[in-house]
């Protein structure tokens, strides 16, 4: 499954004042013009006027480059090493903090949201999260955060206050989950018995999934909002985990 998500949010206070997310079916780039378009018909926040906005993918074909290490020459290299070679693509470039942030997206997507929906400045899921959290923890700490969407989630692992690994992961059960994280943290040395994993996105408190990692990992928490984040109308309805990985 793929998703588009809309929101609005004021960039003073941060808090949210509308979201929509709508999910579709994998299409090939022959398809996505249509798909968009279908979309846009059934959107409140995208059928209105926009100049622009943050056009965010959220792909997996993401890599971080160290800048002593970059070569702009052959920047498409890293991607195919990691994700094979892919044609009708473009390359998207970002820094954080030491590293460049390499991803690639599909021209026919982008030219499928610039038709239908609004031209802006392109990001990765990636950078907007690392970005996020890490601002969130402060320098030297050690943060475990898990975004869930519908079968695929991404784990950010930060170990004094240097990042570690940003990567998505498709899953089917709850034991996928538990195994993928616990794998990672040990791969990269992170305590489990010390740090706390904690989650966002589409996971609910009492679900088959959070019960079986709040069983078997010690530090388990679900990510907390700021107050008055989600005070606008409907919100209420929904967790406030659901929507947070949208906002910075």
């Amino acid at each position: 499954m793929q998703h588009i998500a809309a929101w609005f949010a004021d960039t003073l206070t941060g808090s949210l004042k509308a979201f929509e997310f709508f999910q579709f079916e994998n299409s090939d780039d022959s398809g996505i013009t249509d798909v968009v378009g279908e979309v846009k018909l059934h959107s409140k926040l995208m059928s209105m006027q926009m100049d622009a906005a943050l056009i965010i993918w959220e792909n997996p074909e993401c890599t971080f480059v160290p800048d002593e290490f970059f070569i702009e020459e052959i920047a498409e290299t890293y991607l195919e090493i990691i994700a094979g070679e892919a044609a009708g693509t473009s390359i998207l470039k970002e820094h954080f903090k030491g590293y460049i942030i390499l991803s690639r997206y599909s021209s026919s997507y982008a030219d499928a949201v610039k038709k239908h929906l609004a031209s802006g400045p392109f990001s990765h899921k990636f950078s907007f999260l690392i970005e996020k959290y890490t601002r969130q923890a402060g320098e030297n700490a050690d943060i475990i955060r898990v975004v869930f969407y519908p079968e695929k989630l991404i784990i950010i692992v930060v170990k004094n206050g240097i990042l570690q690994i940003v990567q998505s992961i498709s899953y089917s059960t709850a034991e996928d989950v538990l195994y993928n994280i616990v794998h990672i943290c040990n791969e990269y040395g992170i305590d489990l018995a010390t740090t706390s994993v904690v989650l966002s996105g589409l996971i609910n408190t009492g679900s088959a999934l959070f019960d079986t990692l709040y069983k078997y990992i010690e530090n388990v928490e679900i990510e907390k909002s700021a107050p008055n984040t989600f005070a606008a109308e409907g919100f209420a309805e929904h967790p406030a985990q659901y929507f947070l990985p949208f906002i910075q």
